[in-house]
């Protein structure tokens, strides 16, 4: 079966805010090596320096999943790892702060076991897009306050920071 979902996509330049089709989980299509692409629909680009300004609609776009620092799911009955039903494992809820190409953020990864490595986590435990739920994102100069979103799928390979860290 095949879903909708809405989406805002998130690069170094620009926010894309559209629709992804998905049959299965956004974060498997994301991490999957197979493509290096992710279509969108229904498309509102705006760039970050100017974000009240609409650069342009677009019915249908491809998006370079490597260009991806984060990508917010705008939908509640979207599964966060919180309420996995196919893995009956608990998960260890691990505060965390980040910082990735434009973005800082804060929120909870959700890991196998708890661990008392970073790097463990990010390599043995993290997908190249992983979740942070209950996450804040900042954009680094906007006095404004954080967005607040229920999870937010984070590329691995653009992290310049991973802290254990409580959120503010």
């Amino acid at each position: 079966m095949i879903a909708e979902i809405p989406i805002v996509a998130l690069t170094a330049d620009h926010a894309f805010e559209g629709t992804v089709r998905v049959d299965r989980r956004l974060q498997d299509i994301l991490s999957d090596p197979i493509t290096g692409f992710l279509p969108m629909f229904d498309v509102s680009v705006v760039r970050l320096s100017d974000p009240d300004t609409t650069v342009v609609e677009l019915a249908e776009s491809t998006v370079v999943k490597s260009t991806l620092a984060a990508v917010i799911i705008n939908s509640d009955g979207h599964e966060v790892p919180a309420q996995r039903h196919v893995n009956l494992t608990i998960k260890a809820g691990l505060p965390v702060f980040l910082a990735t190409a434009g973005y800082e953020m804060r929120g909870w990864i959700h890991v196998g076991q708890a661990k008392d490595s970073q790097i463990e986590v990010l390599t043995l435990e993290l997908k190249p897009f992983f979740p942070v739920t209950n996450a804040q994102i900042q954009v680094p100069g906007d006095p404004s306050e954080p967005m607040e979103v229920p999870v937010v799928l984070v590329n691995r390979d653009l992290l310049s920071v991973f802290s254990f860290d409580a959120p503010a």
